[in-house]
């Protein structure tokens, strides 16, 4: 099914699959502003399609030792840092 739907696409819009195709935190640039999209379950108050979604920047590895884990991104609404996985859905902002 999903096939076909990129099909229809491809057929309607005259642009190739890749557009389509989601992009992942692991594809971005370090420096490049991203937003999180939705994804099914327990968000942790992440929002939802329907809430603002916050505004991250890739910021690459931090292996400062005061982490338990690497450090990736920075929320850019609150100064938050977090770590995301390569395989997580986003959108890339261009300004």
């Amino acid at each position: 099914m999903i096939n076909l739907g990129h099909k229809i696409k491809e057929t309607w819009v005259k642009l190739p699959e890749e557009y389509f195709t989601p992009l992942t935190f692991g594809e971005l640039p370090i420096g490049q502003k991203f937003i999180v999209l939705p994804e099914p379950g327990d968000n942790q108050g992440q929002g939802g399609f329907r809430q603002a979604n916050y505004l991250f920047i890739k910021t690459g590895e931090d292996n400062n030792d005061s982490f338990e884990e690497p450090r990736n991104a920075v929320n850019l609404n609150t100064g938050a840092i977090g770590n995301f996985p390569d395989n997580l859905y986003v959108i890339a902002i261009y300004e």
